[in-house]
């Protein structure tokens, strides 16, 4: 569905139908709107604005606490809506949903994560464009860790 242009509106470039802007429906050629639920990202859900950038981090094995793990696994994506309103999610839950903007194997990953586990957001620095491939960390190797910096003695 495509917005109607109101009499004495400028035709801005954004509006008009080509590869990159996507008809003005915000979505390029060979790209995807995905969108995912969000879960504890509340703070940065409220400094969400479309075209931010953002990483999706995806959570495993919540309420079983050593199996708890987070990987982040898309990273640079472009922010097109944010909606407070909440949805139920295939967990029952009702949560915020954000849609991103992705290329198609980047929409599986999405699918995949909002469908089986949680998705958390973290905000980009704009100026940042730097990549860089992160593990799987989980809750008891971070508990690991901690515990044996603060058993070291000065």
């Amino acid at each position: 569905m495509f917005d109607t242009i109101g009499e004495d509106e400028p035709v801005l470039a954004t509006r008009l139908a080509s590869a990159q802007s996507g008809g003005g429906s915000g979505v390029p050629a060979g790209m995807r709107a995905v969108s995912v639920h969000v879960t504890d990202s509340s703070g940065v859900l409220a400094l969400l604005r479309a075209g931010q950038k953002v990483d999706a981090q995806v959570v495993t094995g919540r309420g079983k606490s050593s199996d708890t793990a987070v990987r982040t696994a898309l990273q640079s994506l472009t922010v097109l809506a944010v909606s407070t309103q909440l949805e139920a999610n295939g967990q029952s839950q009702q949560l915020p949903v954000v849609t991103l903007l992705a290329k198609p194997a980047e929409a599986d990953v999405l699918a995949l994560a909002d469908s089986g586990a949680n998705v958390r957001l973290t905000l980009r620095n704009p100026l940042d464009q730097e990549t860089h491939s992160r593990s799987q960390l989980s809750l008891g190797a971070v508990m690991r860790a901690s515990g044996s910096k603060s058993e070291e003695k000065p």
